[in-house]
């Protein structure tokens, strides 16, 4: 039986690389994501807040996305520009249900530990898990990420461990309800050790693949057996555990 989700925080996380990139580009991928979200979900409209907290819409328009890419450059423009906008119902964005999208687009660095194009969706308490994951679905469509999840706020408090000494791993080397792996990441993972786990479900998607834990979701404590039951299989016994060691000094 699907646990009552009624409460469950979900963001949606998509990560690409450090790339060089036109900023027409960024733009049209920055377009595409927020058309993707708009018609999978209640959201009708993007504001973004100015210095004196007064919301502006943003709309979906090429020149709009780009005059805001624009104002939010970093210095150096290598580190690209940082932009959060609200999504909402078509309510005032100070009430009713509204989603907190922030991005990272056209960073091009490649001084380790600074990050990547990053997409961070935070959705409204108690959104529909089957919304959240149509939305998921068409934003890997539309950002083309190396890597995504969709990851639970809960979840993540009540993980055990990942380490002896407690440490924490990075978002990317767990296995969340739903995690993307890019064609890049899709070829470490070792599917046969999943084969045989019927709480598992391996889909196609953009030109990687999609690992659902649970089919629906499962609710918050089912999903932590299913990760005790499968991340072992996949981040110690399969290759990408091999190659995630090797790459960590482990």
């Amino acid at each position: 039986m699907t646990e009552n989700h009624e409460g469950t925080e979900f963001s949606l996380v998509l990560w690409r690389g450090p790339e060089r990139a036109a900023r027409s580009e960024w733009v049209a991928r920055c377009v595409s994501l927020l058309e993707a979200i708009r018609s999978n979900s209640d959201i009708q409209r993007f504001v973004i807040y100015d210095d004196a907290r007064v919301a502006h819409d943003v709309g979906v328009e090429p020149d709009r996305i780009e005059a805001v890419i624009a104002r939010e450059a970093d210095e150096t423009t290598e580190m690209g520009s940082r932009v959060t906008l609200i999504g909402t119902d078509g309510s005032d964005p100070t009430d009713g249900c509204h989603w907190r999208l922030g991005l990272t687009v056209g960073l091009s660095s490649s001084i380790p530990g600074v990050g990547g194009n990053n997409v961070v969706l935070a959705l409204w308490p108690g959104t529909d898990p089957r919304v959240a994951s149509r939305v998921f679905r068409a934003a890997v469509e539309a950002w083309s990420p190396s890597w995504g999840c969709i990851e639970s706020l809960p979840n993540l408090e009540n993980r055990d461990p990942p380490t002896d000494a407690g440490v924490p791993l990075p978002l990317d080397h767990m296995l969340h309800w739903v995690t993307y792996f890019g064609p890049e990441r899709a070829g470490e993972l070792d599917l046969e050790a999943l084969d045989d786990l019927p709480t598992v479900a391996i889909r196609e998607l953009g030109k990687g693949i999609e690992v659902v834990l649970g089919g629906q979701w499962p609710g918050e404590q089912a999903l932590l057996a299913f990760q005790r039951e499968t991340e072992p299989r996949v981040f110690q016994d399969g290759r990408l555990g091999t190659r995630l060691r090797r790459r960590l000094g482990l």
